[in-house]
């Protein structure tokens, strides 16, 4: 690029050298309906102001940049940071690229995608968001827009859901060209390496894959951080990703003195402590948000509110509540607002900027309540966050039953009252510190296993691409034939190497199964007789019945049938599959306990089940080919 001397201009210089890198020079125009070319930034910059009515921050650009390149963007001014997020998908739509931006749950995607339609629609560009109910053609509609809006479990969902279909035209996502993943940490870290499926009635797992292997599809994979938590060497382990901070990261406004937190002797002692503030906050026009860490937990603050006759609005785990109509109602009503692990449910999105939030746990990770801390200041500047916490609290379950009463014996204080002891937020934080420690070491060692079943995932799926696009699929289906007669006859005639020996009886058995009757297979002159010419004279009495089947059934009507035939098993064998390389997994955790590598064991006996499975898809087509009734038209 070329050095930008002006430093006034700096962000117009900077922009001007990204477009030439781009576009040599200027935007091309994509679509027919795009009436006036944008050619530069500042193209999109007076639209920005014009539709979102908000100044273009400067570290905007340099956010643009870096996610146009594929890096994670470290970037903890809210602003600039979404506004990189728009320029840069200007920039990729521009290009003629489909971008995928991917936000943390549902609200936060529907959000988006309100915040920036009219911004696209204004620069010329379409914008389509993923959402539940929708319908495959509403689906396919949406994949067709310039940038789709969804969360991470969306996008696998349609993913998988296109690896199923038995007609092409029945596909929804067509290409993965640029995504960018917001709150990166959240999504790409914490969920990583956690499959995701989709299922049958009965719930059995049809079809699976991790974020970390459906996100390797993506030519082009950038992502957003809200502060610097340490992970860029995770980022760089798990996805080849550079990390890149923009600007100066903006310290908590608690930084060099933390959230107040209040910690009790006892889980009761804290208990009673919450509930009596609650008691006291009842009915105040400040609002309130309380943090919980599971359902149960939160059920069990219910009924002791609900005992005091205090009037709450709760959103769990289980809940399929909408987090803007959740927030907006429990302001309306001045409710206190029980949230279950707020930092994944996008009610930071709607919250008010004098939001009070009382968190009853530290989270496993430290980062995350840095997202709980950094929920109150994004709310506005009178965002506020305290934490009340005990000895007994399930982060400290670490610690044995015997060290923990130790030292609460060594603790003088009176019953009910606060601990004023540095050593319980040290041993929080060495308890935090050594839980990233192990995720990290746990999520690249589970991607060690996942790398196994990805390869032989691209085997399958490329496998299943052939078959359901290809015009003509008979010579691929005459070969699949071929290879298994070859395997049944190596079968049957492995104990000896003579023919008298062959076990030709049960070679005509299992074949009878299949193309012929058993009174044709018959052999006479048997000691003559050669395992090539056996192969020959079988394959062509294979591809003789075939073409009278074919014309049985009627030509249409048969290349129909053995096309979803055969994709019907790639999927019913790829599901069975999936299914003993999990139980083969389990296993390695046993033998890990041992001496036994259990990576490399489940790389050597996951290829022989891998190897075992595709052995039997050709057997299986071949039996029903010739049993199947016709399909109806």
């Amino acid at each position: 690029m070329e050095k930008c001397s002006d430093q006034k201009n700096e962000s117009r210089c900077t922009m001007k050298n990204l477009l030439k890198k781009f576009f040599g020079g200027s935007t091309v125009k994509t679509k027919e309906e795009v009436k006036q070319p944008r050619e530069d930034f500042r193209s999109f910059e007076e639209a920005w102001k014009e539709v979102v009515d908000q100044d273009f921050k400067e570290p905007a650009i340099e956010t643009a940049t870096a996610l146009t390149l594929g890096q994670v963007v470290v970037n903890s001014d809210r602003e600039s940071r979404f506004q990189g997020m728009a320029l840069a998908t200007y920039l990729k739509a521009s290009r003629g690229e489909r971008v995928h931006v991917i936000s943390i749950n549902e609200a936060v995607a529907s959000r988006r995608f309100e915040e920036l339609q009219s911004l696209y629609e204004a620069l010329g560009f379409t914008a389509g968001l993923l959402s539940r109910g929708q319908s495959n053609k509403e689906r396919q509609e949406v994949y067709q827009k310039n940038v789709v809006f969804g969360t991470s479990g969306a996008f696998i969902y349609d993913y998988l859901k296109d690896q199923k279909v038995l007609d092409a035209k029945e596909r929804r996502q067509p290409v993965r060209s640029f995504a960018i993943v917001e709150k990166a940490d959240l999504v790409l870290l914490d969920q990583g390496t956690r499959p995701v499926g989709i299922f049958e009635q009965d719930e059995k797992v049809i079809d699976s894959i991790t974020l970390r292997s459906y996100f390797s599809n993506y030519q082009n994979l950038s992502a957003l951080v809200d502060f610097d938590g340490g992970d860029q060497p995770e980022f760089s382990d798990l996805y080849g990703m550079e990390t890149r901070k923009i600007g100066e990261q903006k310290a908590s406004k608690n930084s060099e003195e933390e959230p107040p937190v209040r910690i009790y002797k006892t889980l009761e002692e804290k208990r009673k402590a919450i509930l009596e503030e609650l008691k006291q906050r009842a009915g105040s026009s400040e609002p309130l948000l309380v943090s919980l860490r599971s359902d149960e937990k939160a059920e069990l603050l219910m009924e002791h509110l609900d005992g005091e006759g205090v009037s709450y609005r709760s959103l769990l785990l289980k809940d399929d509540s909408k987090e803007k109509a959740f927030v907006q109602q429990a302001l309306e009503n001045q409710e206190m607002m029980l949230v279950v692990n707020p930092v994944s449910r996008g009610v930071e999105e709607f919250l008010p900027e004098n939001i009070h939030i009382l968190s009853t746990e530290r989270y496993m990770l430290k980062r995350n309540d840095r997202h709980l801390i950094k929920m109150a200041e994004n709310a506005g500047s009178k965002g506020t966050v305290e934490f009340v916490l005990s000895l007994g609290d399930d982060l400290l379950d670490v610690f044995s039953e015997e060290e923990m009463e130790h030292f609460k014996d060594s603790i003088n204080v009176e019953a009910g009252q606060p601990i004023e002891n540095g050593k319980v937020r040290e041993m929080m934080e060495y308890v935090q510190q050594r839980m990233k420690e192990k995720n990290a070491s746990l999520r690249s060692y589970v991607r060690n296993f996942e790398a196994v079943i990805q390869k032989q995932r691209e085997v399958i799926y490329s496998e299943r691409e052939k078959v359901l696009t290809e015009e003509d699929i008979k010579q691929h289906v005459l070969n699949l034939m071929e290879k298994a007669i070859n395997e049944e006859i190596d079968k049957y005639t492995a104990n000896s190497v003579f023919p008298e020996e062959w076990d030709l009886e049960g070679l005509a058995e299992t074949l009878s199964n299949s193309f012929l009757p058993k009174e044709q297979l018959v052999f006479s002159n048997v000691e003559d007789l050669t395992k090539k010419d056996l192969k020959g004279h079988l394959i062509q009495k294979a591809s003789k019945a075939y073409l009278e089947r074919k014309k049985e059934m009627g030509e249409e009507s048969f290349e129909r049938m053995q096309r979803i035939l055969l994709l019907k098993i790639i999927d019913r064998k790829w599901s069975e599959h999936l299914e003993a390389m999990e139980e083969l997994r389990q296993d390695m955790n046993l033998r890990a306990m041992g001496r036994q590598d259990p990576i490399r064991a489940f790389q050597v006996e996951g290829f022989e089940l891998f190897e075992n499975m595709t052995k039997t898809i050709p057997k299986d087509l071949m039996h029903g080919l010739f049993s199947i009734e016709p399909l109806e038209q």
